[in-house]
């Protein structure tokens, strides 16, 4: 959920692997909101292109089946397909040494399309394409409590959020079908090879400190890393 902690979460993950001797990277950086609106724009669209040009049919596919999906318009239609373009430019980049980590993945681009529209049938047109694709080996799912999130959000300078545009009382039922839309997408993407074992639920509570959320999730993570 926007508000939930991810960003924040993402960048101690990373500074406390490597703290260890794990070689980490948040490879989202540099598509990150921090990055001026133009740049970051431009980086997105080439990765955009460059994945589709890389993948052709596949991308076809999956802009196909976002026209499908809904959306409340074309330009919507593209943010999406964008958004899930931009995310496999981006892993497809990381090293095989290293942890590579996203505060936004795949399935943040899942459900924003569910947010939108319907995400089933993009979800099965991912898993008939799924050589062309590649998927996160661990998915960390961030539970925080409604109110803590819109507190989150009310605080925050910058308005990127799709959230934060709306009144009060359309954020909370925007907030709570959110947090039902996380759940049934969970259920749903085991067609992408991903299930309750290839996740993790980390509990972030008003107070919570990120670092120790970050603590206990890096060694969960080396703890997978080495069984596999």
């Amino acid at each position: 959920m926007p508000g939930a902690g991810k960003s924040v979460l993402a960048e101690q993950l990373t500074w406390v692997l490597s703290e260890q001797g794990e070689p980490a990277r948040l490879i989202t950086e540099a598509v990150a909101p921090a990055v001026g609106v133009p740049r970051r724009y431009v980086r997105k669209g080439l990765m955009a292109v460059s994945q589709g040009l890389r993948r052709p049919l596949a991308a076809s596919r999956v802009l196909l089946a976002l026209s499908r999906s809904e959306q409340s318009g074309a330009s919507q239609v593209l943010r999406r397909w964008l958004e899930l373009m931009v995310t496999q430019t981006i892993m497809r980049r990381s090293k095989p040494q290293e942890m590579a980590i996203l505060d936004q993945g795949l399935l943040q681009a899942i459900w924003s399309i569910g947010i939108h529209g319907k995400y089933q049938g993009p979800i099965e047109t991912l898993a008939a394409t799924s050589s062309a694709w590649q998927f996160p080996d661990l998915v960390v799912v961030v539970e925080v409590p409604l109110a803590q999130i819109a507190s989150r959000l009310d605080a925050r300078t910058s308005r990127h959020s799709r959230l934060q545009h709306l009144d009060l009382a359309d954020q909370k039922r925007q907030q709570e079908r959110g947090r039902l839309l996380i759940h049934a997408i969970l259920k749903d993407v085991g067609s992408l090879g991903l299930n309750r074992d290839s996740m993790v639920i980390v509990e972030n509570p008003d107070g919570a400190s990120a670092m120790e959320l970050a603590q206990g999730l890096a060694a969960e993570a080396i703890r997978r890393r080495s069984q596999s």
